[in-house]
């Protein structure tokens, strides 16, 4: 997280300056510490949650709320959250109504390979902790055909998937991993999951509970691995030897997601810091060169969605 400074604003500052005020001395702010690797997540992963408790501990923030949509659930962040708040509870002066809070909501696939064959890391976030200000946004992988329920086991925090059919069943061919980016306009209307499901579970159930918190600062942990054809949501059948997409944001459905988030900061007179935590390129070729031209353009449409 970066505190602006009192000075005569950039140009950026100045755009957003109507957006987020600067009652704590924050504009909204896009913060870019991650590298794109082939082979890893993001390079600094307690970059959001370290941001949410000193606006808390040191800034005095009382009510911090740091949302997640990168494609994999942020279970370090939400075990930090969960974590700091009993030890605040357990304290003597610790008042619900005056205590500063702190809030997390992550977006995310799940799918622990019951039936599809594939596990997508890391098969955590499938429950809402209600108690300790949690809310997990779980979407089905495409690559569960449209009809697939889903329920969460409570003794194992895992999905389990029934009546759901994988690609290449019935003797169909499975796509190649050249050929996943081609799938998306055919998946969006056929399969359970994808884009639309995911921006009408953000819509519908992410956006009220962060809007109901009322925070008075936004953390966003921006992942973009959840565009389509990125490396980051491809989900690895390791017996059939195929990779999958599991889901297809295109970069409007981004600058979407941000403007929501930013509606509500502005609703709860709050302010908004985003950190890069994830995206790494759509695979070109048998060698793992990616391409990263689209998620240049999500990331584009999310910082453009920030300045508004």
């Amino acid at each position: 997280m970066v505190r602006v400074p009192h000075k005569r604003p950039s140009s950026m500052t100045r755009r957003t300056e109507h957006v987020s005020g600067d009652r704590y001395g924050w504009y909204i702010s896009f913060i870019a510490t991650s590298v794109v690797l082939t082979r890893a997540f993001t390079i600094f992963p307690t970059s959001s949650r370290t941001g949410a408790l000193h606006a808390i501990e040191q800034k005095n923030v009382h009510r911090v709320a740091v949302v997640d949509f990168d494609v994999h659930h942020g279970n370090g962040t939400e075990e930090i959250a969960r974590h700091w708040l009993q030890q605040k509870r357990t304290k003597d002066d610790f008042d619900r109504h005056t205590s500063p809070d702190l809030f997390f909501t992550s977006i995310h696939l799940a799918d622990d390979g019951t039936s599809s064959g594939i596990n997508f890391y890391p098969g955590t976030g499938v429950q809402d902790d209600m108690m300790n200000n949690i809310v997990n946004v779980v979407v089905p992988p495409m690559w569960i055909s449209k009809g697939a329920s889903a329920t969460a086991n409570e003794d194992m925090g895992e999905r389990v998937r029934k009546k759901a059919k994988r690609f290449g069943e019935d003797n169909e061919p499975a796509p190649a991993a050249a050929a996943v980016k081609n799938q998306t306009d055919a998946l969006d209307a056929n399969s359970k999951g994808g884009r639309l499901e995911w921006m009408k579970a953000f819509r519908e159930r992410l956006i009220p509970s962060l809007r109901a918190f009322g925070p008075e600062l936004i953390i966003v942990s921006a992942g973009f691995d959840a565009a389509s054809g990125d490396i980051g949501n491809i989900g690895v059948d390791a017996k059939r030897g195929v990779r999958l997409q599991g889901v297809n944001l295109r970069p409007e459905d981004f600058e979407s997601m941000t403007k929501q988030i930013v509606d509500v900061a502005n609703a709860c007179d709050g302010r908004v810091v985003s950190v890069l935590e994830g995206g790494y390129g759509v695979l070109k070729d048998a060698e793992l060169n990616l391409g990263r031209e689209n998620f240049a353009r999500c990331v584009q449409a999310h910082v453009k969605a920030l300045c508004m």
